[in-house]
């Protein structure tokens, strides 16, 4: 590795190659040789190795140092491997048997299910539990029974950003005591968020898994890696899903980024947090990519020294990673061996409301308020309202006090389950603003059905945790979990009336974080005419201004306590304290919660009995 690191070739390198090259030249064997070390620095630097006939070599092998498989692909795999212990037994009894184990460690995640049949079920549920119940048994007895195989039970809730550092590390330690950097293959869908926190990870086959766990090199195709280059302040408004959604569509708007690596440098890197960076990496497939990748720098180490339960063994990796130059500044020299260079403005992200009709129609925030009152009047369209006048008001009476609606008054505003697992960002920047919103004297109307699904898993964890749940409720929003099956209740009849009786005057509109799902706010949107969808922090700003049509950088959302009109940039979180909320609070109990989740999982999964035996009893 010494003599790696005095080529002046490895320093030029990508730091996604860096990584590759690091983990390859620990695992030479009769496999792997130096030569193919070799192959990969000359081809990045220019000057590509040639067989006998003149082809250029472009393909080495290579052996990662993790697995990663959900429950389905992940279980024919270690059935075999199962069955190879069977007949190693019958070969060479107790001494061959005790000798199979997978090569590399092994992360089986249990959250997706086999059963097509209904939409809600899941391993949580007492019927679908039931109906895996052997085959959890025998996962069970995998997890139990061979080294190097880790089987996270069902509900643990650690596929996605808030949580997939709990499985993951920066490094893997080898048999001989080295340290290296962890390089991730899978069959999992979720696979290419590692990307985002300076784990090059990606998808393979069926059958290249398999032979990793069997200690057999997987032939990897070298690719081109693109840098791309980030800059601008991000506008104040501006959520992590619109900078996943532009970034996203910058790339698919490049033409030759299929089969290659687009790796991430630049100023602006520093705003994206852990989260933003794993959504943006699992993006990856939209435009057939590898793998998008963020090179581990100072904020990683960070991060993961606050999540990490592994003491001083953190701070010795934290070592070997600066040793291999694999901590990035987020800058890139001109002579870094890139095939080709992007460059995007943060600050050009647009926030953007979608709808009404269809909801795939995106408008800018700022041109939102103009846009409603071209579809009032417009006769044309699929987005068209086609009423006589853009000025109309609607009088009655609503739980015994005067209600005054007009046209683009909102009497429904919901942030569903769809929308609120994924991101921690979005959901506390939500919270932050209505608790911003309650200490100023603001609500949302009597009129407005407003909801937040909260869950009953991470995202009711990290609100509570924050301080935020309560303010939601004082906001006036009714804040539920999955133990309220609210979908089956009926709405209160004087809300459906007044909603009907509206709907015949004037244009109402309902604004959500998502269009899917059976959610009783989702059928509440339904008795409404104009309906929306944009982001969580959004859906709450426009609940608390109670209409559709208002245009937030010059009218305020309300008259505040003291008399004084409170705008919405007077109250919108700043991302610094978001990311210090995140930092001190939300981190810490999603680390908490999803370590006892993965040691003991769900009540069902603990109460499966443990098969103590060699051979499972097929």
């Amino acid at each position: 590795m010494d003599e790696l690191l005095r080529d002046e070739r490895y320093a030029l390198l990508p730091y996604c190659m860096r990584s590759f090259v690091c983990a390859m030249i620990h695992s030479l064997d009769e496999h792997i040789g130096p030569w193919d070390v070799q192959n990969v620095l000359a081809f990045y630097s220019g000057k590509p190795a040639r067989t006998r006939n003149g082809t250029i070599v472009d393909t080495v092998p290579f052996r990662p140092t993790r697995l990663v498989f959900q429950n389905f692909s992940g279980l024919t795999s270690l059935v075999d491997l199962a069955s190879a212990r069977q007949i190693a037994s019958n070969l060479g009894g107790v001494a061959w048997m005790n000798k199979v184990h997978p090569a590399v460690p092994i992360d089986l995640l249990m959250e997706q299910t086999l059963s097509p049949d209904n939409e809600a079920s899941s391993p949580s549920n007492e019927e679908e539990f039931l109906r895996c119940r052997e085959r959890f048994m025998f996962l069970k007895w995998v997890s139990t029974t061979f080294l190097n195989v880790r089987v996270v039970p069902p509900s643990s809730n650690v596929v996605h950003q808030t949580s997939l550092e709990s499985l993951s590390s920066l490094t893997c330690c080898k048999p001989d005591s080295s340290i290296v950097p962890d390089i991730v293959v899978g069959i999992d869908s979720h696979i290419a968020m590692h990307n985002g926190f300076g784990t090059l990870a990606w998808s393979v086959s069926g059958i290249e898994a398999e032979c990793v766990m069997l200690n057999l090199p997987i032939q990897f195709k070298l690719p081109d890696v693109i840098g791309c280059r980030l800059f601008g302040d991000p506008l104040l408004l501006a959520t992590p899903t619109d900078l996943v959604l532009i970034v996203t569509k910058y790339l698919r708007s490049q033409v030759n980024l299929a089969g290659c690596v687009v790796e991430f440098y630049g100023p602006s890197v520093k705003y994206l947090s852990m989260a933003d960076r794993m959504s943006i990496a699992n993006m990856a497939d939209e435009y057939m990519a590898v793998a998008s990748f963020f090179p581990m720098d100072e904020q990683t180490l960070a991060h993961f020294g606050e999540c990490s339960n592994k003491g001083s063994s953190f701070h010795d990796s934290e070592d070997v990673l600066h040793k291999y130059l694999l901590i990035s500044d987020n800058t890139a020299p001109d002579e870094m061996y890139f095939s080709d260079r992007l460059e995007l403005d943060l600050g050009s992200i647009n926030v953007t409301v979608s709808g009404p009709h269809p909801s795939c129609t995106r408008t800018p925030l700022s041109n939102f308020p103009t846009d409603f009152k071209e579809c009032l009047t417009s006769a044309e369209g699929d987005r068209a309202f086609k009423v006589d006048t853009a000025e109309k008001t609607f009088t009655t009476t609503y739980k015994g006090a005067p209600c005054t609606l007009k046209h683009g008054s909102l009497l429904v505003a919901s942030v569903t389950n769809c929308t609120n697992g994924s991101h921690p960002s979005t959901m506390l920047t939500a919270g932050l603003l209505a608790r911003n919103a309650v200490n100023v004297g603001l609500q949302v109307p009597a009129h407005l059905h407003a909801c937040v699904n909260v869950g009953n898993g991470l995202t009711y964890t990290y609100l509570k945790e924050a301080g935020v749940l309560e303010c939601l409720s004082l906001a006036g929003f009714w804040c539920k979990d999955l133990s309220s099956n609210r979908s089956k209740e009926e709405l209160p009849e004087e809300w459906t009336a007044l909603a009907q009786e509206a709907s015949e005057h004037v244009v109402t509109g309902s604004m959500l974080s998502n269009s899917r799902g059976n959610d009783c706010c989702l059928q509440a949107a339904a008795k409404t005419t104009a309906r929306y969808i944009a982001s969580p922090p959004l859906v709450i700003a426009y609940a608390l201004a109670g209409r559709a049509d208002i245009d937030f950088e010059t009218e305020p959302l309300g008259t505040g306590t003291h008399g004084r009109p409170v705008f919405l940039r007077n109250i919108w979180p700043r991302n610094a304290e978001s990311r210090e909320v995140q930092r001190s609070t939300v981190h810490p109990a999603i680390v908490r919660t999803v370590h006892q989740r993965i040691q003991s999982g769900s009540t069902r999964w603990f109460s499966l009995p443990v098969i103590v035996e060699p051979l499972f009893r097929w």
